[in-house]
């Protein structure tokens, strides 16, 4: 038999568990029309991301139209909201939210535009000629339109 001459009050600790939510990011190619990317991927493995069943309120995009580099944006961390149920649990996590990118690629077939060629004899008046020829179509992109000025003139012999 055994006598305690002491009890000693033990510690519980639940730690913060870490969850990152990233916006979309993907890179698409310029066809006139705008891009929207809307994903939200949670982070995720042992000791991280979202307990099972458990649900977020966080929002993500990123858009643009023309060729270039779009910032995106996301729900801030501060405002981000994880139930389980009807029940919010967002004071067991520690969270962190990062946006995604948009890039628009220009279209890789280049355009070429060659001048209308054309010769004469001189008899002092000058040749001209306001025509062109182009690969553009196929290339350009629905809605959007080439516009092309010809210009110039020669009248005497070079």
């Amino acid at each position: 038999s055994y006598t305690f001459n002491n009890s000693v009050d033990g510690t519980l600790t639940v730690d913060a568990r870490p969850v990152t939510f990233t916006g979309e990011s993907g890179t698409k190619t310029y066809n006139g029309q705008e891009y929207n990317l809307t994903g939200v991927t949670v982070s995720s493995g042992k000791d991280e991301g979202l307990v099972s069943g458990q649900t977020y309120n966080v929002t993500a995009s990123a858009k643009g139209t023309t060729a270039g580099t779009y910032n995106g944006t996301i729900t801030a961390a501060k405002d981000a909201v994880i139930k389980s149920g009807d029940t919010d649990v967002t004071g067991n996590y520690t969270i962190t939210t990062t946006p995604g990118t948009l890039t628009i690629s220009a279209i890789a077939d280049p355009i070429t535009i060659t001048a209308g060629s054309g010769s004469k004899v001189y008899d002092g008046t000058a040749l001209t000629k306001y025509e062109y020829t182009s690969n553009a179509d196929g290339i350009i992109a629905a809605g959007d339109k080439l516009v092309v000025t010809v210009k110039g003139s020669q009248t005497d012999k070079k």
